[in-house]
């Protein structure tokens, strides 16, 4: 601050030169000859709105990078309203005032109106100077120079210097206080300090120990230290961003994830592994990127942002081991034909084996004789595999997948129920897209004793449903059953659902806590089918285990006869959270909810 009012006195010096060297009359009060007096008034608006403007901008732009200043433990001044709007607390430290910050400044329209509320609160400290400043110096310097002539002397460019430096002395601190003691800045240090303080402490214990950081968890501490990322990113801690980029509505979004990992190193060490998690590569970019060099003579496959993904995973174990899920496709260059044999399959478990990390895998529109050539590769992942999807087409046999936990497959996938029971013990299993006329497939595959602990049980767009009985999967507590229109018959009609393949389900799950009927109707509370029969929504309800708790009813049904069925409290004694269509009235939606709350039941609306 020294240094900053030597500077004034300086200018101040400079300046008064300019004006009175060489002048003939130079007096302290008339204002027609060069009045010395009521250049004191000015300097002290000038001086005090430019010092405003440059120190406080410059201590603002220092406490922003956190090396040489940093904000005070507390907001200065302290009787300042903290919750005071911009104009009705001018003495007050603000980030309006740093102008230098020109990210927060996105238009030259907000810069002008930061720098107007800069000059208002300069103006502001200059009067409340003014009064001591101005009248000691004139109590000062009147009674010597009052009726005397300053011309030809340099007494005027004295007295200015003097004026000029102790107004500096005396003004610079306080406006470099009320940057260092706004209120943003100060809770913006106390967030950090909350954050660094104790990973400080733990880095200091490891260095102490001899211990290397070199785990990912600690990459991503050593990440909140960053001296930029911490003040860049200060008005986002650490403990919000991570809860937001692993959130599960991003899994999958590529492009947002990507946009995250360029946006700051902290922001890279989260959004890293969650955008390598999920990944889709079909079989042709795998088996050519494993091929050597010369064998890749196909431009349209090394052109392929598929091709330069595979290849990447290669050249990049870390990210390599960050895949989790990988999705098999089929050739988007070479088109749906089969290409998965021989040398094609060993190179694609040799790619798979390049991705320590995947604990799940779908296989994506592969026709069936690439399906059952894939199956070295689920072998080759079998010691790590926790999750199976399969879509258009499985293996003539299941493979040999003890760790297997989760399992999803369509079209095709009766193969599998056909044949002997796979010792695997699921805790979900999902049957998807698959319509027969009028056969019914064994079920053997699921009624064997190495699924008994099965715990999630999901059909849809699945018919005929499984004529066996449910009671052996003693730990079942989720069942979902989504049965839409089928697809049309030899006249053209559309078939419907399995209504007594449901009927049979629901009667032999007695111990299920949560329940998901999606079911399409033809009329009024009908759920039919031409081959099957039909039945109405009424035997459906009835139907409905006791031991539910969570029931989810999609489907046609009179909210009148819905109502009437709550009120009964033999039904579904343990039900507590009950959804229902949302095409309801706002009258029924009312009468709903009422019957809902007299028995303690949440509602949720689809």
């Amino acid at each position: 601050m020294l240094g900053a009012a030597i500077v004034d006195g300086g200018i101040n010096f400079a300046i008064a030169y300019a004006m009175y060297h060489g002048q003939d009359n130079v007096t302290m009060w008339d204002i027609n000859h060069n009045t010395v007096a009521g250049d004191f008034g000015v300097t002290t608006f000038i001086q005090g709105i430019l010092t405003m403007i440059i120190v406080s901008s410059m201590v603002h732009l220092d406490v922003r990078k956190g090396t040489l200043v940093k904000p005070l433990a507390s907001p200065w001044p302290t009787w300042v309203d903290e919750s005071a709007a911009e104009g009705e607390e001018v003495v007050k430290g603000s980030p309006t005032n740093d102008l230098l910050n020109f990210a927060a400044t996105p238009s030259f329209g907000a810069f002008c109106q930061k720098l107007f509320w800069t000059v208002w609160k300069g103006a502001v400290i200059s009067a409340i100077y003014f009064f001591p400043f101005w009248g000691i110096t004139v109590a000062a310097v009147a009674p010597r120079w009052s009726s005397r002539n300053m011309a030809h002397t340099w007494t005027p460019m004295i007295i200015k210097l003097v004026y000029g430096f102790t107004l500096g002395l005396l003004m610079n601190p306080i406006i470099a206080l009320l940057a260092m003691g706004s209120v943003e800045r100060v809770r913006e240090q106390r967030v950090k300090d909350e954050r660094v303080e104790p990973v400080m402490q733990e880095r200091e214990r490891r260095r102490v120990e001899g211990i290397e950081g070199n785990t990912k968890a600690e990459k991503v501490v050593d990440a909140r230290l960053d001296p930029i990322d911490c003040t860049t990113m200060s008005t986002l801690p650490i403990e919000l961003v991570i809860p937001i980029l692993c959130d599960q509505s991003l899994l999958g979004d590529h492009r947002t994830l990507g946009a995250c990992c360029l946006a700051s190193r902290a922001f890279n060490a989260i959004a890293t592994p969650r955008l390598y998690a999920h990944l889709t590569v079909p079989v042709e970019a795998m088996v050519f990127a494993m091929s050597s060099p010369g064998t890749v003579d196909r431009d349209e496959v090394r052109e392929t942002r598929e091709y330069r993904l595979a290849k990447l995973l290669l050249d990049r174990p870390e990210l390599a081991k960050q895949v989790r899920h990988l999705a098999i496709s089929k050739a988007k260059v070479n088109g749906s034909g089969t290409i998965i044999y021989g040398s094609s399959t060993r190179k694609l478990c040799d790619f798979v084996a390049k991705l320590p990390g995947v604990d799940k895998i779908s296989v994506v529109d592969l026709n069936i004789y690439d399906s059952e050539n894939l199956a070295p590769v689920l072998s080759a992942t079998a010691k790590d595999l926790l999750e199976l999807h399969y879509q258009k087409g499985t293996t003539s046999s299941p493979p040999s997948l003890p760790s297997l936990k989760h399992l999803s497959f369509s079209q095709g996938g009766d193969r599998w129920l056909r044949g002997p029971a796979p010792s695997w013990q699921l805790e979900s299993l999902t049957l998807l897209d698959r319509r027969l006329k009028a056969s019914f497939v064994p079920f053997d595959f699921l009624t064997s004793s190495s699924h008994t602990s099965l715990t999630h049980l999901t059909f849809e767009r699945w018919s005929p449903l499984p004529q066996v009985d449910f009671g052996v999967f003693t730990n079942l507590g989720f069942l979902e059953i989504r049965l839409g229109v089928g697809p049309e018959n030899a006249h053209g009609v559309a078939t419907f659902v399995d209504a007594g393949g449901l009927l049979h389900v629901l009667q032999s799950c007695q111990r299920i806590k949560e329940l998901r009927l999606g079911l399409a109707c033809r009329g009024s509370d009908v759920v039919e089918n031409p081959v099957w029969g039909s039945v109405r929504a009424e035997r459906v309800l009835d139907s409905v285990p006791n031991s539910v708790e969570t029931l989810v009813f999609r489907t046609k049904y009179d909210p009148w006869k819905m109502r009437t069925r709550l009120e009964d409290r033999t039904w579904l004694p343990r039900l507590r959270r009950f959804a229902f269509d949302d095409t309801l009235s706002s009258r029924d939606e009312e009468g709903v909810r009422k019957k809902c709350e007299a028995r303690g039941v949440e509602l949720f609306l689809l």
